[in-house]
Formats: C-alpha cells, structure tokens, sequence
C-alpha cells in the first residue's frame, strides 16, 4: 500500500502520462457507451425491419430435427444422474419433450 509521498508522486506520474496521450484513446471500458454505437444499432434495426417487410431478409433454416441446445442440456439421464443431449434429442423426436 503507498503512502505519503509516493502516492503524490503516483498521481503525478499519471498526470503526465495522461497529458501525453491523446484525448479519448483511453484503455478503460466505456460506461455509458458511443452515440456513434447506439445510431449505428438503430440503422441496422431499421434495415433488418425494411428488409424483412419486402421478404427480403434471410433467415437459417435449422431443420425440423434442431433441437435447442438449452434444452438439449437440461435433460438428466434418470440412469446415470448426468446431462445427456442423445437422450435429449430422442425425446424431442418422439415428442415427449417440449
């Protein structure tokens, strides 16, 4: 733990160290976040709506055997005590897990 003087002495290396560094480049994390961010998500939102009211927008096609894999992992095998997704995955086929 500094203390005394070389906690003053910290605090003006800092400050130097600070001064040369241009505005902005910082290293910390963001906490409120860029404006530039926000418009960029609020453009592509927009283009995904525009899109998808033309039928343009493409979307996966998973199959109908996909099964996610939330509910895949919380299956328990009753035999062993453990997760099993080959478990998982019979029961959805056979429609005895929703």
């Amino acid at each position: 733990m500094t203390r005394g003087n070389q906690r003053e002495a910290d605090r003006e290396r800092a400050a130097a160290r600070a001064s040369k560094a241009p505005k902005g480049s910082g290293t910390g994390s963001k906490v409120g976040g860029s404006s530039g961010h926000e418009e960029a998500l609020q453009a592509k939102i927009e283009l995904k709506k525009k899109l998808a009211a033309e039928g343009k927008l493409k979307t996966k096609d998973r199959g109908e055997n996909y099964v996610a894999q939330t509910k895949v992992a919380s299956v328990v095998n009753p035999h062993t005590g453990k997760k099993d997704p080959k478990l998982a995955q019979s029961l959805a086929k056979k429609g005895k897990f929703a």
